[in-house]
């Protein structure tokens, strides 16, 4: 199947028509389009040297239909990279969107969890106090009883920040693994 080789023999002078044992001539014995090809172009160069329709040889093959070929193919290749350029731009888009989308989730979830720690400070704050109102009357020991009733507000100040530092980081660290998973 090889073009160089075909093109020689033709112009060598062997016939295109000839037929083999099941009765095909050459070119349609042709394995490939560059050899195919070849019998096409010498038939374009010798038009009147074989009759060429036993040969099966559609039609000749000249340098302006190969041009035209050529430039057909040049703008399929030109559409088709067109279109992969398009779906890339798409998918770009896409995953900049989703990433968007994670973020502002994130952030939302960052709002939510630093809302609820809020609240819960604000009711711990408020059961504190309230308690530390209440009991003030009585025995000489009431100083005390206030400093104890300080150090246990404290103590739920405290533990409520960090319950919602502890909100906050779970938040940012869901909001980095979305980020990962883009």
């Amino acid at each position: 199947g090889d073009a160089e080789v075909v093109r020689r023999r033709l112009e060598a002078g062997e016939d295109p028509c000839v037929k083999d044992h099941r009765g095909r001539p050459p070119y349609d014995v042709a394995v490939d389009k560059p050899t195919r090809d070849a019998f096409r172009r010498f038939m374009a160069a010798e038009p009147d040297k074989w009759d060429y329709t036993c040969s099966n040889i559609p039609s000749a093959l000249t340098s302006e239909l190969e041009e035209a070929q050529e430039a057909k193919r040049a703008e399929k290749e030109a559409k088709r990279k067109e279109k992969e350029k398009e779906r890339k731009k798409a998918v770009k888009e896409k995953k900049k969107k989703a990433a968007e989308e994670a973020k502002a989730a994130a952030e939302a979830d960052i709002e939510a969890a630093a809302a609820a720690a809020a609240a819960q400070a604000a009711k711990l704050r408020l059961g504190g106090g309230a308690g530390s109102k209440r009991g003030g009357g009585g025995s000489g020991s009431t100083g005390s009883k206030q400093q104890v009733r300080a150090e246990a507000e404290a103590a739920k100040r405290r533990e409520a920040m960090a319950a919602a530092a502890e909100a906050r980081m779970k938040a940012l660290q869901s909001a980095q693994q979305q980020q990962q998973l883009w």
